[in-house]
């Protein structure tokens, strides 16, 4: 319980001054502070005690003033003391103290305050340290079986692997022998062939992914491209051809009944005499096919002739007009150069190719060439 020591002075009815000392517990302090401190249980309940109102106010009830009256003072001085109170904490102007006990015992009370935290803080290692050891056990036990049921495991599958490669070479010794049976090629021969295909399929292989097949893939696939549109264009028109020749399908049947129904109707028409006249033709023309044939025959072997000859006289008539254009030319490219030759050479030069051409005309050996012409070529005079 909280012990106050208080009194009220009246200064003129103006208002109330309260000193405050401050104990805390049931008993008062072992050291009295001028023997007048005391449990708050003793002096207050619940509200101001008349021993310590003022002396008017003890004089009003007395006297028997109205007890009304009475209540509203009491009630103001319990407003007054707590507001004085309130200010005097806010303040702390008063000396205030918050320990009933003796420094000894506070200090008594301190030190266990650290021993025990002390303690606690060992306790707290000693079974942070038995926690992390159980851990460490169990993680071992973990690791343990884990490593247990990881061998049994790879060493089920080892044995599986094992067991499915001798399956697979059983098989594949088997399938080996039914070639060799089936084919009847020695094993060496299998495998050159083998690696042939392998080696032309890697080729392949190397071949797709380059750049030269990738820039031919283009190409290919713009000519793909190019075909598509051709047949996106050619496919309504070939609906349309197809469309018109059923319809001329339809018309030459047509023109065909036509002809067949004419020639009936024509042939009731004529007289009898006239139908005999030509079936008598009719079978006489049949009589003689052959010789008809025979005929067409030659007309066709005259008419290649007649070709052939057209086209030989034609060759020999180009080839003479050739042969006269080249004559043509060759002299108009002597008789060019016979008169622009001293535009190129001196008249010295000019005499003797014009000799030399004379006598290469009437002698094939070179060691006439000069003999008939008497002229021997001048030597350019070099000017430095």
């Amino acid at each position: 319980m909280l012990s106050l020591r208080y009194g009220v002075v009246n200064k003129g009815g103006s208002g109330y001054k309260i000193d405050l000392v401050v104990n805390f517990g049931d008993s008062p302090f072992v050291l009295d502070l001028q023997g007048q401190a005391q449990p708050l249980n003793r002096i207050v309940e619940y509200g101001v005690p008349k021993t310590y109102l003022g002396s008017d106010a003890g004089e009003k009830q007395s006297r028997g003033l109205d007890t009304s009256t009475a209540e509203d003072e009491e009630e103001k001085l319990q407003m007054a003391l707590e507001k004085a109170f309130l200010r005097n904490v806010q303040t702390q102007d008063s000396l205030r103290s918050f320990s009933q006990y003796p420094p000894n015992i506070y200090r008594r009370s301190l030190c266990a305050t650290v021993i025990q935290r002390a303690w606690r803080r060992h306790r707290g290692r000693i079974l942070r340290q038995q926690l992390r050891q159980q851990q460490y056990a169990a993680a071992t036990l973990i690791q343990r079986l884990c490593r247990r049921y990881l061998r049994k495991l790879r060493f089920k599958k080892e044995q599986a692997c094992i067991i499915i490669q001798r399956n697979w070479r059983r098989k594949l010794f088997i399938w080996v022998a039914l070639l060799r049976t089936k084919y009847q090629t020695s094993i060496p021969q299998m495998h050159h062939a083998a690696t042939r295909i392998q080696r032309r399929y890697r080729q392949w292989a190397l071949y797709k992914n380059s750049p030269v097949a990738a820039m031919y893939r283009r190409k290919i696939e713009d000519i793909i491209a190019a075909v598509n549109l051709i047949c996106t264009w050619w496919r309504p028109i070939y609906q349309k051809i197809v469309e018109r020749r059923a319809l001329q399908k339809k018309h030459d049947a047509a023109t065909s009944i036509q002809r067949v129904w004419r020639g009936h109707y024509l042939r009731q028409l004529l007289k009898p005499e006239l139908r005999e006249r030509l079936g008598v033709l009719g079978a006489s023309i049949r009589k003689h096919r052959s010789d008809l044939a025979k005929y067409h025959g030659a007309f066709v072997l005259q008419r290649a002739w007649r070709n052939y000859q057209i086209k030989r006289v034609r060759s020999q008539k180009i080839k003479i007009r050739n042969m006269a254009a080249t004559r043509i030319q060759s002299l108009w490219r002597g008789y060019w150069i016979r008169s622009h030759i001293h535009l190129r050479f001196s008249y010295g030069e000019s005499v003797f190719l014009f000799g030399i051409s004379k006598a290469l005309k009437q002698c094939n050996y070179m060691l006439k060439l000069f003999k008939p012409t008497g002229i021997v070529c001048p030597k350019v005079a070099i000017i430095l």
